[in-house]
Parts: structure tokens; sequence; C-alpha cells
């Protein structure tokens, strides 16, 4: 009986790490949001990539309407991926993960921690939320004021899955 227990045991601990793999991320952040979710918040489809490499940390950044100035409808992702869970940039980045502008909620669903901002009259509306070693940004600023960020938080959750 401790045999066939032990086995089952061993068994699971290698099949668990498979069942709960996921594709690496690419380091394009603009693969991780469709075009028909861009559509879906009125800001243009064509997205600009860019990375650049730090200590300790490389951020990932696309932008849709990259020229947009002021309230001019626009999107942003920011993947930020960190060597370390343990080290100075990443603690800089979870004691700025609910610095965001207005007034900043926790939300539960998306990642290990996730605050939000927006849909308090203004057209800028932002959440910060951790999944594994990174840290992701997303910046929406939409032609009229939302009434709710349930569609921010379904942006979210879908770039969480995808990370």
């Amino acid at each position: 009986m401790r045999t066939v227990l032990a086995t089952a045991v061993a068994a699971a601990t290698l099949l668990a790490p498979a069942a709960t793999a996921r594709v690496a991320f690419s380091g394009d952040p603009c693969k991780l949001v469709t075009t028909k979710q861009v559509a879906a918040f009125g800001v243009p489809t064509a997205c600009k990539p860019t990375t650049l490499k730090g200590p300790g940390f490389t951020a990932s950044d696309a932008r849709w309407n990259p020229k947009a100035t002021g309230a001019q409808p626009h999107l942003f992702v920011g993947v930020n991926t960190y060597a370390s869970r343990s080290g100075p940039v990443w603690q800089i980045g979870i004691q700025t993960l609910s610095k965001l502008p207005g007034h900043a909620k926790k939300v539960s669903g998306i990642g290990s921690a996730a605050y939000e901002s927006g849909g308090d009259g203004s057209t800028l509306s932002v959440i910060n939320f951790v999944v594994g070693n990174q840290i992701v940004d997303i910046n929406l600023r939409t032609p009229t004021p939302p009434t709710s960020l349930a569609q921010l938080n379904a942006l979210a959750k879908s770039v969480a899955a995808k990370l």
C-alpha cells in the first residue's frame, strides 16, 4: 500500500508542473491583446512595442496610438519581468503597485495582487497586477469616461492568462 501511495505521489509531482506550465512570454506585449479588444475601447488598433533591459529586469511595452497626446484615446500595456522576486528592483515595483492616479482600489481575480483606478469621471483608467515574476501596468485613455471598469478588468484577466 505504501509503495502504491509513494508511486502515486511521485507521479503527481512529476505531472503537476506540466499541467500548470505556460508558454513563456514572447517579450512582445502587442501579442497579449487582440485587435478586437483594442477596438472595443475606441482606440486605434496599430501597436508599437518597445523593450528596455535594465539591471535585474526587462521592460516590455506596447502602445496603441503611440503618438496620442493629452486626452486622445490610447492603450498602454507594460510587462516588467524581474530576474528575482527578492531583489531591490522587484521590491520597488511591489511598493508602487498601488500608486495610481485617482483612487486606487484593490481587486481580486487578476494575478496574485492587483490594483485599479478610474471610472470616477476621468477618461484615464489604470490597472497594475502581478503574475509570477512580472508586474503588469495597463493604462487606458478612452474617448469618454467609463461607467465601469469591468471591460478593463476583463482585458487584464485576458493578459494575465497569457503570461
